[in-house]
């Protein structure tokens, strides 16, 4: 499977400035056009290295609020594009069923008695985290479909928390897309961001 990986560098004299004043470097991964949770956090530093590869777990919860932390209803099950699952009457998750394809899409079907928020993990550095809680109820016996797109937005914010759910992202963001390429390196200058400039 293709792993993604993203070098961002920042200009030494706003590192500083950055960590006194309690901003952490965030990153959403877009699904259906949206960043709905703060994927990873880390504290500033003159370079910064995250990747990750396209292997997702899905599971639900029951709300979506912004500046709360995510909390699974069920397990978090294995999902691979094209692949289906189904949240049971008994409010488990079925092992995702179908052939794996190259779609770039989820199903999630509900025959639970209550409506639910479908959301998604995905690896980011190694390690399983929320990258996606859709906003909008699934109800009983409806289906909904996930397109997590290749692209991430960054940007810096105050005492943020990763898994973290969110409707809008405060500040100066960046989005970086990776539709055409496996690796990007990106920089944070006087403020503003910009592709980094080739050797």
């Amino acid at each position: 499977m293709p792993t993604y990986t993203l070098q961002i560098h920042i200009d030494p004299t706003q590192v500083r400035w950055l960590a006194e004043n309690g901003f952490k470097l965030c990153i959403a991964r877009e699904t259906n056009g949206q960043c709905t949770v703060i994927w990873q956090t880390q504290q500033a530093g003159n370079s910064l290295m995250f990747s990750w590869d396209e292997e997702f777990q899905t599971f639900w919860t029951e709300q979506f609020a912004a500046g709360r932390l995510v909390t699974e209803g069920c397990r978090p099950e294995p999902i691979a594009y094209g692949q289906t699952v189904v949240i049971d009457r008994d409010s488990s998750m079925s092992t995702a069923t179908g052939n794996a394809d190259g779609s770039g899409k989820f199903t999630t079907i509900n025959k639970f008695s209550q409506p639910v928020h479908v959301g998604l993990k995905s690896k980011i550095n190694g390690s399983w985290r929320t990258s996606y809680v859709s906003p909008f109820e699934l109800i009983t016996e409806s289906t909904m479909v996930l397109t997590p797109l290749s692209s991430v937005k960054v940007w810096f914010e105050a005492n943020a928390e990763a898994g973290s759910m969110i409707t809008e992202i405060r500040g100066n963001s960046y989005s970086v897309d990776f539709q055409s390429t496996m690796s990007r390196t990106i920089r944070y200058m006087g403020g503003q961001w910009a592709n980094e400039s080739p050797a």
